[in-house]
Parts: C-alpha cells; sequence; structure tokens
C-alpha cells in the first residue's frame, strides 16, 4: 500500500471519529434541553395554575368587597349610622384604603365620583399573587421555547454529522483518486459545520 493510501486511510479514520463524536454529543446536548423544555412546561403549568387560582379567589374577596360595601351603602343612606359604622369597621385593609380615598373625593357631592373599586387604591394582594404568577409564567414559557429551538438546532447538526459520516464511510469504496478525495472534502465541509455549531450553540 501507497503511503498516500495509508495517509488518507488515516485521515478518513480520524474524520470518521470526530463525526461520531460531535453526533453523539449533538445527541446528548438535544436531549438534555428536552429535558429542561419538559421541566419549564411543567413549570409553566404550574404558574399558570397559581394565577387562575389567585385570580378565582380574588374574584370572590371582591364580591365580599362588594357586598360590604353595598351594606354600608344601605345603613349610611338609611341614617343608622351605628350600623354603617359596623360595617365600616369590619372592612378589609384593601377595601378600606380605597374606601377613604374615595370618600376624599366627596362622592354626596360629586356625581362624576368613581366607585372605589375602579381606583387604583383598591389593589387586593391577591391580584398581585396573579400577577406574579402569570409573569413567572410567561418567563418558564420563554425558556420552554428557548429550549425548544435549541434541543431542535442540535438535531440538525446531527444532520450535518451524518452526511459527514455518510461521506467518509462510502469514499474508501471509490478507487478513483479524484472521487475519493471528493467525498472526503464533503465530509469533511459537513463535519467542520457540525463542529463549528456544536461549539457555538449554548450548552447544558
Amino acid at each position: 500500500m501507497r503511503k498516500q493510501d495509508k495517509a488518507l486511510e488515516v485521515i478518513t479514520s480520524i474524520l470518521l471519529a470526530l463525526a461520531s463524536l460531535v453526533a453523539a454529543w449533538s445527541a446528548y446536548q438535544s436531549s438534555a434541553w428536552s429535558s429542561e423544555q419538559a421541566t419549564m412546561a411543567q413549570v409553566t403549568a404550574r404558574h399558570r395554575l397559581e394565577a387562575t387560582r389567585a385570580l378565582n379567589r380574588g374574584g370572590q374577596l371582591q364580591i365580599m368587597d362588594v357586598l360590604a360595601f353595598m351594606q354600608w351603602m344601605e345603613a349610611s343612606r338609611a341614617g343608622n349610622q351605628p350600623l354603617a359604622q359596623y360595617y365600616r369597621d369590619r372592612f378589609p385593609a384593601e377595601l378600606e384604603s380605597a374606601f377613604e380615598a374615595w370618600l376624599k373625593l366627596d362622592p354626596a357631592n360629586n356625581p362624576d365620583a368613581p366607585s372605589p373599586f375602579t381606583l387604583p387604591e383598591y389593589a387586593p394582594r391577591v391580584w398581585a399573587a396573579a400577577d406574579k404568577a402569570e409573569e413567572s409564567s410567561k418567563q418558564s414559557s420563554e425558556r420552554f421555547q428557548y429550549a425548544n429551538d435549541i434541543s431542535t438546532a442540535y438535531v440538525r447538526n446531527t444532520l450535518f454529522t451524518a452526511i459527514a459520516l455518510f461521506f467518509g464511510g462510502i469514499a474508501g469504496r471509490f478507487e478513483y483518486r479524484p472521487v475519493y478525495l471528493g467525498m472526503l472534502v464533503l465530509a469533511a465541509l459537513m463535519l467542520s459545520i457540525g463542529i463549528g455549531n456544536a461549539i457555538i450553540m449554548p450548552k447544558i
């Protein structure tokens, strides 16, 4: 066997070994990012459930606040100040803050005064919890999509290594030197793309 033939076999073997390593690495990273994607899907679902529960609880509390306010209104209009004060003393803290702001608008003489429930002072803490859960859900959803994109990119990268393995594997079957070399060049090109992608893509 000529030295040139031996050199080509060594080059081919190295190329195939590198292609196999990059393919295995890409498959591993794709699997790892898929696992991250599944985790983020669960986290997103949990945060959305928390947000829904908080919103439902907030709706229930708001109904109770509205009923308490209406009872105060009825007692106040009837001139029963002890009863009106009784209801007011039992206002939740969120309603009390909005109620104080509402009174400053002089609703008895100001027909344009809005409902205390539309004022910025009326901000039940459970709504803040719902907003926080929704924001967390948005962030985990973005992470889910990011993990999905990276996992897909690694799967796509295995195509380059698969092509490199294919051309490198069949190159030795051609005795005609130009074809042999052409196959190796194509394999090396695909491998270089695969290695480049494996280097620059995010890793877990």
